[in-house]
C-alpha cells in the first residue's frame, strides 16, 4: 500500500512540473498572429509587414542607442531577412540576450528574456525597424487607413521620412546615407517621447 502511495504521489508530482514547465514555455513565446498589431499615435494599428516586402535579403549587426526622458540604454540587434523570412535577436552590448524574434510571412513568434524590460516589447521594435528600413511604398501601404501620412524628403543634410497626423510631425526619421543600412539612421519618436540612433556595425548578404 505504502508503495502504491508513494508511485501516485509520484505521478501527480511528474504531472505538475511537465504542467509548470509547459506554462513556463507558453508565457515566454508569444505568437503575433496576423490580427496582432502594434498601436501607433495617435490611434490605428500597425500589422507586421513582410519580410519579403523589404526587397531585399541581409543579415546585419546593429548598435541601438536609445533615449527615454533621463535615461539612456545601448542594445545590439542581429537581424537576418531572407525571402519571407525575418530573425531579429536584441541583446546588451556584452552579448547577453534579452529577446528574439522570428517572422515568417505574416505570423510572428517572440521570446523574451526575464532581464527584458517590460516597457520594451519586442512587437513594438519590429514595428519601428520596419517603419524606418523598409521601403517607403511598404510603409505607406501599412499605415492605410490609420490616419497617419508617410512624407520623404531629400535635404543637403540627407533622406528625411515623417510620419504626421493632422498636420503634425509624431515620428521623424533621418537617415545619413542613401542606403539606410550603410549610415547611421536617427529615429524620433515624438508622440510618445523617446528616439534612438541605429548604427551599422557589419552589414553582408543573408546566408
Amino acid at each position: 500500500m505504502p508503495g502504491r502511495l508513494t508511485f501516485a504521489i509520484e505521478k501527480v508530482v511528474s504531472m505538475l512540473v511537465r504542467l509548470l514547465l509547459l506554462t513556463i514555455l507558453i508565457s515566454g513565446c508569444a505568437l503575433l498572429r496576423p490580427q496582432g498589431a502594434t498601436p501607433l499615435p495617435g490611434g490605428g494599428a500597425w500589422k507586421p509587414l513582410t519580410p519579403a516586402q523589404l526587397g531585399r535579403s541581409l543579415s546585419v549587426t546593429q548598435r541601438v542607442t536609445g533615449e527615454f526622458g533621463e535615461h539612456r540604454a545601448v542594445l545590439v540587434f542581429y537581424l537576418e531577412v531572407a525571402g519571407d523570412h525575418l530573425a531579429l535577436v536584441g541583446t546588451t552590448p556584452d552579448g547577453t540576450e534579452l529577446f528574439s524574434l522570428e517572422q515568417n510571412g505574416e505570423t510572428v513568434a517572440v521570446t523574451t528574456s526575464p532581464l527584458l524590460p517590460p516597457q520594451m516589447r519586442p512587437q513594438a521594435v519590429l514595428a519601428d525597424l520596419q517603419i524606418a528600413f523598409w521601403p517607403a511604398a511598404a510603409v505607406a501601404q501599412g499605415l492605410s487607413g490609420s490616419g497617419l501620412v508617410l512624407n520623404e524628403t531629400r535635404t543637403e543634410n540627407g533622406i528625411e521620412r515623417s510620419l504626421s497626423r493632422a498636420g503634425e510631425t509624431v515620428i521623424a526619421i533621418r537617415y545619413r546615407a542613401d542606403d539606410p543600412w550603410r549610415g547611421a539612421v536617427e529615429f524620433d519618436q515624438r508622440a510618445w517621447h523617446y528616439r534612438y540612433t541605429v548604427e551599422t556595425l557589419q552589414l553582408e548578404p543573408a546566408s
